[in-house]
């Protein structure tokens, strides 16, 4: 495993051990209602011996019947960062706004818990930074992260959606994928750190006691690199790029019943409909794409090829095509639909044809007709459909090949009557990232029957999995979205402690993976800065983040690197060592690769990507009044 230096975007305090002065209360009752709107609930050290510190309002004002105290920041640094919060950053918000009245700071949601900077006014919005105080536990540092945002005016009607993602530093001046992301946010986050807080000073007041003082660098921290990824192709053959690999030795697992492929469109669209079909045969770009007989090794001519004119994009048409499908009989049947770019009609015609448990391809007519940028896309279009055909490209290299990973996470929409709906779902592959089903946990309109019917759903499933891994299984991992609810995150531990705890089980590990976050890490050896693909920081005690996307071996960069993963390894039975931590690491990395939506769509695992795909059709279907199908459909319907 080697390592090298990556700088995070986060610059600490020179004394990260400061005093501070507050006023506090002995809390009797953890459930003791807040006394004041302005107060917070931590431990802070007493005169006896505890062995553990006890719960005390504590205040920043003085208080009739509240006690002075003094602690440090290193007692309890939630503690000092509350404090910071309410004293720091605002007085930091005032330092930036002497610099220039054009300057725009906002404290994030009224809490002191963010602080955004808004820079360089444009038509779209403000080029700026979001300041974010944190501590960084692997370094005993209280500091701040700086990360680069763009502000879209949300409150603005028809901007220009390129120049938001030119800002954003996603595209280049040239439409492209920016391959400088990273020097570009690079530049605008230390530029804010020289300029704004080199030449900060907090001086001492009567709560925090000592001079604050900001370092003019972010903090170092060491990478570690996973191994690198490599797949797993027919015949034992391996590479390490999923393409290559299948031109050469064809897929893992071609579909066991030989699929019937139906090219569904309107009468005037026929044309486009041909084309498409060459394109995918390899008749049009064969040096780009060979065929989907060559490449997936599916039949794709002849009595394999069928057609079904729609009258028109209505719902009935849509049904009416549905069910000739259907009524073919055809025990493997895909379609692959021409459609306008409505976004009505690509939901309405996938809901019509899962209703009869047929997967579709919807591919816009669009796309066919501007054969320039068709080119670079027929590939991608060819995996999905060969993926809804059954059939397994590809699989990823994994030493645990024993284990099984379940994806969770959950969709909020609402129904025809306006009331909201709660849908918990799971994602389970194994750890090569063989796609093995889709199930509902939960399906309700009250919090109380969503969370009840999602503990006894999640107890059901693991045992499911368990019993049908048998007695080779190693161990089972849950993938939580970070946005799940805290009422539904305790339960679900309180699922898999009550499983765990049974006899001769295997273990079982909850992951909380999170792909909105605010850190970002800097190769400074590196020209572009971007850190290396498959490797990781540790920020201290459970938490790391991880580059699932990055800077290949002898490469250079071909296009914006996707961003890092925040893993948090919440709870295990057994307890997870670090050597298990380090390989369960590697498996969130290795299912990045097992992406099947498209090639080299290394972004996220499949685990927590496949379940935000199938949240968004959830809630499409749902908000349109369209039939929510099963999804507990065997085929990855959702690609």
């Amino acid at each position: 495993m080697a390592t090298y230096n990556l700088n995070l975007n986060f610059v600490s305090l020179i004394n990260t051990n400061f005093r501070i002065v507050c006023h506090r209360k002995r809390i009797i009752e953890e459930s003791e209602e807040r006394p004041f709107p302005d107060v917070a609930q931590y431990r802070l050290p007493s005169g006896n011996q505890e062995e553990s510190w006890p719960l005390y309002w504590i205040s920043l004002d003085a208080r009739e019947g509240w006690e002075r105290f003094e602690f440090t920041a290193q007692d309890n640094h939630a503690a000092a960062l509350w404090v910071l919060n309410r004293v720091l950053l605002p007085h930091l918000q005032r330092h930036i706004a002497s610099f220039s009245s054009n300057y725009l700071t906002e404290i994030v949601d009224g809490h002191f818990t963010a602080l955004n900077v808004k820079l360089k006014r444009h038509t779209e919005g403000w080029q700026g930074v979001r300041f974010e105080l944190k501590y960084l536990k692997e370094k005993r540092q209280i500091g701040a992260i700086v990360n680069y945002h763009f502000f879209v005016d949300t409150d603005k009607q028809d901007l220009n959606r390129r120049r938001i993602l030119e800002l954003s530093f996603s595209f280049d001046s040239s439409g492209h994928s920016n391959k400088n992301f990273y020097v570009d946010r690079f530049k605008w986050e230390s530029a804010f750190v020289r300029k704004f807080l080199m030449s900060y000073k907090y001086m001492p007041t009567e709560v925090i006691p000592d001079e604050i003082v900001f370092n003019s660098v972010f903090s170092i921290l060491t990478a570690f690199t996973l191994s690198e990824r490599e797949y797993d192709f027919a015949g034992g053959g391996r590479n390490n790029v999923q393409y290559w690999g299948l031109t050469k030795y064809g897929p893992c697992e071609t579909p066991r019943k030989a699929p019937k492929f139906y090219f569904v469109f309107r009468k005037q669209d026929k044309a486009a409909a041909i084309s498409l079909y060459k394109a995918l045969a390899g008749k049009t770009y064969p040096g780009r794409f060979p065929g989907m007989e060559q490449v997936f090794k599916v039949r794709f001519s002849d009595d394999a090829i069928s057609s079904c004119e729609m009258d028109d994009f209505s719902r009935s048409s849509m049904d009416k095509a549905a069910r000739y499908v259907k009524d073919k009989g055809d025990a493997n049947a895909v379609c692959i639909a021409l459609i306008d770019d409505e976004a009505e009609t690509y939901y309405s015609l996938k809901a019509s044809f899962l209703a009869q448990r047929i997967a579709t391809q919807n591919v816009r007519l669009n796309s066919v007709i501007r054969n320039r940028s068709f080119e670079w896309f027929i590939a991608g279009i060819g995996l999905q459909i060969f993926c809804k055909a059954m059939g397994r490209p590809w699989k990823v290299r994994t030493q645990n090949k024993n284990d099984i990973i379940v994806g969770i996470s959950q969709a909020l929409g609402s129904v025809n009557n306006g009331s909201r709906r709660y849908i918990s779902y799971s994602v389970t592959t194994d750890a090569s990232g063989v796609f093995k089903g889709i199930n509902t946990l939960a399906d309700s309109q009250t919090d109380k029957d969503y969370i009840e019917s999602l503990a006894d759903n999640l107890e059901k499933k693991l045992r499911q999995v368990i019993q049908d891994g048998g007695e080779a299984m190693c161990r089972v991992v849950l993938h939580c979205s970070f946005k799940l609810p805290k009422a539904m995150m305790q339960r679900i531990r309180s699922v898999v402690e009550k499983v765990a705890g049974e006899g001769n089980m295997p273990q079982i590990v909850i992951l909380r993976i999170n792909t909105d976050h605010e850190y970002a890490g800097y190769d400074m050896s590196q020209a572009s800065l971007v850190p290396r693909e498959c490797s990781y920081v540790s920020l201290g005690g459970n938490k790391y983040i991880l580059w699932c996307d990055g800077v290949k071996r002898n490469k250079s960069v071909a296009k914006r690197p996707c961003a890092p993963l925040h893993v948090c390894f919440d709870q295990s039975f057994p307890q997870v060592t670090q050597s298990d931590r380090i390989s369960i690491l590697g498996d969130v990395s290795n299912l990045a690769g097992a992406n099947w939506r498209g090639f080299n769509a290394s972004t996220q695992p499949v685990s927590v990507f496949y379940c935000r795909i199938v949240g968004e059709f959830i809630k499409e279907f749902s908000e349109r009044g369209l039939p929510v199908p099963s999804v507990g459909e065997f085929m990855p319907w959702f690609l």
